[in-house]
Formats: structure tokens, C-alpha cells, sequence
């Protein structure tokens, strides 16, 4: 896969409980993104795709509208003033 052209211009940060606290805080707006961070996380986020061929599978026997990720995607990325409202699920 290539990345070259892959950037983060927006993160949204919530936080999830665990089995002894039902907590769930989801984040209200964007968090700012400084350059030197938004290359980190990047480089963490896609580091997992290194082998994709051999794990991942981006496609459908039908066609790509038939892909969930694809949609999800798609629908996050649309709307680029609805992003939190997105990130919420």
C-alpha cells in the first residue's frame, strides 16, 4: 500500500471504561494537531499495514460498495464538518 499522500488533519480522543467502570467520556470537538504529532501518530497508525497483504483485505467479490470498511469510511471522510458527530458511532 501506498501512504505517501496519507495525513492527519483531525483527532477526536474518547475514553472507554473497563468491566469495573462503565465510564464512556466521548470528545465534544477536534483536538489541535501540531505537525511533529500528527507525523507520530501517522507513522504509529500505519505502521500495522506494513504486511497488508497478507492481513487485511480492502476489497469485495461484488464490488467495493459492498465493502464495510470502504462505507465507513467513506461516510467519516464525506463529511468533513460532521467528524465528531461521526466519531460518536
Amino acid at each position: 500500500m501506498n501512504f505517501s499522500g496519507t495525513t492527519i488533519s483531525q483527532l477526536a480522543i474518547h475514553f472507554v471504561g473497563n468491566k469495573n467502570s462503565n465510564a464512556l467520556h466521548l470528545s465534544g470537538k477536534p483536538q489541535n494537531l501540531e505537525e511533529e504529532l500528527a507525523t507520530k501518530l501517522l507513522q504509529y497508525f500505519l505502521s500495522s499495514f506494513d504486511n497488508a497483504t497478507e492481513k487485511y483485505v480492502f476489497t469485495h467479490a461484488e464490488s467495493l460498495q459492498y465493502n464495510e470498511v470502504y462505507n465507513y469510511t467513506g461516510e467519516i471522510f464525506a463529511a468533513k464538518e460532521d467528524f465528531i458527530t461521526c466519531s460518536h458511532g
